[in-house]
């Protein structure tokens, strides 16, 4: 199904100074996810009628500009998804890299430990494997 994002001003964020954030809502299949922009008004700049920043000012407008930004990058994710073939969710199209990769905290260590080798940085390699034994010592099973 279609997800639909919009922007919402979180008057239930307010601060001492009428100021709140200004978050994306992603909805699909009546479930939502809020995402930050980064955003933070004053709740008469804000027009909640069309969900933009109301005024003309720079500042002002660069913030739309922002908003309007992020809403557009969130777009071109779901139409790469869907040229992908994959199955758009909000999940799918908010993990940061693209794909989560499941591995153990001690796959994750040793691969760390090959990555800073690689790198020269040994000092922090042998913290890494100390950490790693002394886990292993701590749980003998498999971490």
């Amino acid at each position: 199904m279609n997800i639909s994002i919009n922007a919402v001003f979180r008057k239930d964020r307010l601060n001492n100074q009428n100021a709140a954030p200004v978050h994306l809502r992603l909805t699909q299949n009546r479930k939502l996810k809020h995402i930050s922009t980064g955003v933070t008004l004053n709740i008469n700049e804000w027009d909640f009628e069309n969900q933009r920043v109301k005024g003309q000012t720079p500042e002002l407008q660069a913030l739309q500009l922002r908003i309007d930004t992020k809403i557009d990058e969130l777009r071109r994710k779901i139409k790469r998804l869907e040229a992908l073939e994959v199955e758009v969710t909000l999940d799918n199209l908010l993990e940061t890299n693209g794909r989560k990769i499941n591995c153990t905290v001690g796959e994750y260590l040793k691969q760390t430990i090959e990555r800073l080798e690689t790198l020269g940085k040994y000092g922090s390699a042998s913290k890494h494997r100390s950490l790693l034994s002394r886990l292993s010592q701590f749980r003998s099973l498999n971490i």
